[in-house]
């Protein structure tokens, strides 16, 4: 339950007690707070492909500390998922030895570290999945290279994901449920043109969610 929530319910329960001292008011105020809570939890939606996990600011894992995942597949095993807005030093030619490209390689999980993915806005990629609003997951590589290197994309259009997020099923349900993440949308636009490291803050203040200004502190838990 958010602040707001609990600020606006207690003074109704506190209106209530000051008009009937009673136990029969009492034990109804109870009750009105158990179908509060059983009201609030049925509308939990479903997660589905294509949405984006916002880390509560002091997460317990130090990857996942501001951190925006955006959830790729969802089946009877559970969940997966890539994090989006942690930058590496690493480049895709030194993870690649192949390859020409010389773009940042993004850290999206602690899973298959070895499997490199992209997410980008060009719907004309072979074999490419729509994710989120003008986003896309995966394609024909080859063809992105030929795009990359005849300027028909540019570099800001795609981001290159080492590694993958993973819960069994009904784990990240239980973990959203306890407020670990916040669950959002996102499209290409700020995706592709917001800073990493101003991802987090920014969609929670989109969101009207106040924690996004705590980018402007520092996190207790680094000093």
């Amino acid at each position: 339950m958010s602040q707001l929530e609990e600020f606006s319910l207690q003074n109704f329960i506190n209106s209530q007690r000051n008009n009937l001292f009673n136990h029969n008011m009492e034990q109804k105020i109870i009750k009105m707070r158990t179908n509060y809570h059983w009201k609030r939890v049925n509308r939990f939606r479903e997660i589905c492909p294509g949405d984006i996990l916002i880390a509560q600011p002091f997460h317990a894992n130090t990857y996942l500390k501001r951190a925006v995942v955006m959830i790729i597949e969802k089946n009877r095993q559970g969940n997966t998922g890539v994090i989006l807005n942690k930058l590496s030093t690493i480049r895709m030619n030194e993870a690649l030895s192949d390859t020409p490209l010389t773009n940042h390689v993004y850290f999206s999980g602690p899973h298959d570290l070895n499997l490199i993915s992209f997410i980008h806005k060009d719907q004309s990629i072979n074999g490419c999945i729509p994710i989120a609003e003008d986003l896309y997951w995966g394609g024909e590589f080859k063809q992105v290279e030929e795009k990359l290197a005849n300027r028909e994309m540019r570099r800001n259009d795609i981001r290159f994901l080492a590694g993958f997020m993973e819960w069994d099923a009904g784990v990240l349900e239980q973990e959203v449920l306890k407020r670990q993440w916040w669950t959002s949308h996102i499209n290409s636009e700020e995706l592709l043109s917001i800073h990493p490291d101003q991802l987090w803050s920014r969609k929670l203040i989109q969101d009207g969610n106040l924690y996004g200004m705590m980018d402007m502190v520092d996190d207790p838990c680094m000093n």
